[in-house]
């Protein structure tokens, strides 16, 4: 069986489906369709997507917005729109959402609420008080993990204290990027039930959901330089779950893990690797929504096959790793991209789909800023004449 807890949560899987924010034009219907259609699947837990606590309905029609469509799992060619609100991407409106997580609560599996760190302590604390509320919501999620929110609230001791006053016994979890320290935390962890991490180095973007316009990389400006979720983010994430499960001061925190998961089989690492629950995102941009069924699957089967429960499964790994960071790194080392053979086009798709770590003037061939290249390989991709390489620092003369 896959029934597992989180958060003090019963679950039928440790399969999460992460903060998603899939608008369809702000359509609650199509909204609970998904939701539904990923419970059909097996999902054990849905974290919707985040509310920004000061942002309305009416506010909505931002001329920053960008508009992605991505297949929606739901009828054949039928598209939803994957959102960005300029600097606060991925973020519902408050009155849109609380109207999604009363009607999310009655699909019948658990369901947390999402609530980003902008706006003023108050709107955050209010947006809080007014989610904890609603009948039926399982838990809330604190995400101060935003890549692209400037100047978010910070996170603190008295903070935690504040919402954990107002939510009562309801559980909470927190949100965090790889990039933030989450050590001052542990002095008040009696404050929250979870850590969520870790989200995106970067804002990031699979390749197939460069079919619609806008993208958005039509405005560059609003974000930081870019990567794609896969195998490159998944390295980070699975490296930052090995560092908090050996930390003993975060002893009792359930993790649940979230970055660059494409796989049933990168599921099970993780879970080895000791994640309590396995958030899925990339996955289900990439391969739709019956991936989840078939990460349960080959979940059982593994289990099955190696007559272990999955609280064996949990932290298997942990005692066979042996190498230190330092030698990761000496082995691995972090690679970054080079234009050198640039042919100079006249329309550069690097350049209009890339990042930032590329720069172009006109009639002078492309060069990429090593200091904001994340070695993502996004470039390789975009490229239509493949002459962007990789190059690994041991390789400079």
């Amino acid at each position: 069986m896959l029934n597992c807890k989180w958060l003090g949560i019963d679950l039928r899987s440790p399969l999460v489906l992460a903060s998603l924010t899939m608008l369809s034009k702000q359509d609650i219907k199509k909204h609970i369709e998904y939701y539904e259609k990923a419970a059909y699947y097996g999902v054990g837990a849905i974290v919707l997507p985040t509310i920004h606590p000061s942002r309305t309905n009416e506010s909505i029609d931002n001329p920053q917005i960008r508009i992605t469509a991505v297949p929606s799992g739901l009828e054949k060619n039928e598209y939803m729109g994957f959102a960005v609100l300029g600097r606060t991407e991925n973020i519902l409106p408050m009155d849109y959402g609380v109207t999604l997580i009363r009607e999310a609560v009655r699909i019948g599996i658990p369901i947390i609420a999402s609530i980003a760190n902008v706006g003023t302590i108050d709107d955050f604390l209010g947006a809080i008080q007014q989610v904890r509320n609603i009948v039926g919501l399982s838990g809330i999620e604190l995400n101060f993990s935003c890549p692209s929110v400037i100047d978010g609230l910070p996170i603190n001791g008295e903070l935690l204290r504040e919402i954990r006053a107002l939510c009562k016994i309801l559980p909470i979890t927190i949100k965090l990027a790889p990039y933030v320290d989450y050590a001052p935390l542990l002095e008040n962890k009696c404050c929250f039930e979870g850590i969520t991490y870790s989200n995106a180095q970067r804002a990031l973007l699979p390749p197939n959901m460069s079919i619609a316009e806008p993208t958005p990389f039509d405005n560059l400006e609003l974000w930081r330089p870019t990567g794609i979720y896969g195998p490159q983010e998944k390295l980070s994430t699975f490296y930052n779950i090995w560092k908090f499960k050996t930390n003993n001061l975060t002893t009792g925190i359930h993790l649940s893990s979230v970055g660059g998961f494409v796989s049933p089989q990168d599921v099970i690492q993780a879970i080895m690797l000791g994640s309590d629950t396995v958030q899925l995102s990339s996955a289900i941009l990439w391969k739709g929504l019956k991936t989840i069924e078939e990460c349960n699957k080959l979940l059982y089967s593994f289990l099955e096959k190696n007559n272990l429960s999955l609280v064996e499964l949990n932290g298997i790994s942990i005692k066979h790793i042996v190498s230190t960071e330092k030698e990761i790194q000496d082995q691995f080392p972090v690679r970054y991209m080079s234009a050198d053979k640039c042919n100079n086009c006249e329309y550069c798709s690097c350049i209009e789909r890339g990042c930032y770590a590329f720069q172009k003037a006109r009639d002078i061939p492309a060069e990429i800023d090593r200091t904001l290249c994340s070695g993502c390989g996004w470039c390789m991709i975009m490229c239509k004449y493949g002459i962007i390489s990789e190059v690994l620092p041991k390789n400079e003369a």
